[in-house]
């Protein structure tokens, strides 16, 4: 008795991989050859392109199924648990067509080459080359890449150098010098102003991307500071005093000098056309031998 086999010769486009899944034996059972059912050829087949895998011939995983398509009816139906009665009316009518699909894990893209001889070798068998090529079926949609929410601001200055300086033989004057500092302080903002909240808002936003709703948030311990940085020309100065000793609100001296502001606008000095100095200065009228406290903040070009 002669033994028939199949070779799969798989030669992958682009890879440069190529291996042989093999060989499949078919043993005859009978003169006409042996019998086998569709369930049957996956099995041997399937066990072949395995045995490869293990092996380490394949480069990944090959996997084979079949369909079995009746022709008066679209509807495909698995090989491994078919519809009889379908079946059956399909195979009564000679209305029968058996798809087989390989793929492989990755959808490389592949030619196959079927090669088959007998045992002992017989010439001139029957030989197929088939050529698969994959039509992906791709489906777009739109999709976020990322959202990003962002403020971008300058940093705050740092508080100012201030001098006081008196006048000689003028005992209701003094002269309050006002500078630019240098450096970096991590601080809690503090409110002046009515509208200073907007600004601190703006900074937290971007310097910690977190939202603080009220003043009161400001005193929070897990609220954290705010990077002050002289980082670009101080433009002008805020100045302001009160006339009785600051007492403390919360754990801050600062709330006595809200909206206590000496001028009604910010010191600035002017050297020339649109150009100011860093520095400024005001003469604030007192009266002698009374006591005054003082607090000043720088402002920059931003």
């Amino acid at each position: 008795m002669t033994s028939f086999y199949w070779n799969i010769d798989i030669e992958e486009q682009g890879t440069g991989h190529s291996f042989t899944a093999g060989p499949i034996v078919f043993e005859p059972t009978s003169g006409d050859g042996e019998s086998l059912t569709v369930s049957q050829l996956i099995a041997r087949v399937q066990q072949a392109f395995d045995d490869a895998f293990d092996e380490d011939r394949a480069p990944q995983q090959y996997e084979i199924d079949a369909r079995i398509v009746p022709v008066s009816n679209a509807a495909q139906i698995d090989a491994s648990s078919p519809d009889t009665a379908i079946l059956a009316a399909a195979m009564a009518h000679g209305e029968l067509d058996i798809s087989y699909r390989i793929t492989n894990s990755d959808g490389t893209p592949f030619t196959i080459r079927f090669t088959s001889n007998t045992t002992p070798p017989v010439t001139d068998l029957p030989s197929a080359e088939i050529t698969v090529v994959n039509n992906r079926d791709i489906v777009s949609f739109e999709t976020d890449y990322c959202s990003i929410e962002s403020t971008i601001t300058d940093r705050p200055p740092t508080p100012p150098e201030i001098t006081f300086v008196p006048y000689k033989g003028v005992n209701n004057k003094v002269l309050i010098m006002l500078n630019s500092n240098s450096g970096e302080k991590l601080e809690k903002p503090i409110v002046l102003q009515d509208n200073d909240l907007g600004f601190i808002q703006t900074e937290y936003a971007s310097q910690h991307g977190i939202t603080v709703d009220t003043e009161t948030s400001l005193s929070d311990p897990n609220t954290p500071p705010i990077e002050y940085k002289n980082d670009d020309p101080i433009k002008a100065y805020e100045l302001f005093r009160v006339n009785t000793k600051p007492e403390l609100v919360g754990s801050s001296l600062y709330p006595n000098f809200r909206g206590k502001s000496l001028t009604e606008a910010p010191l600035q000095s002017i050297v020339g056309p649109d150009k100011s100095s860093t520095a400024a200065h005001f003469v604030d009228t007192i009266i002698p031998n009374k006591k005054y406290w003082y607090c000043a903040r720088s402002m920059d070009v931003h």
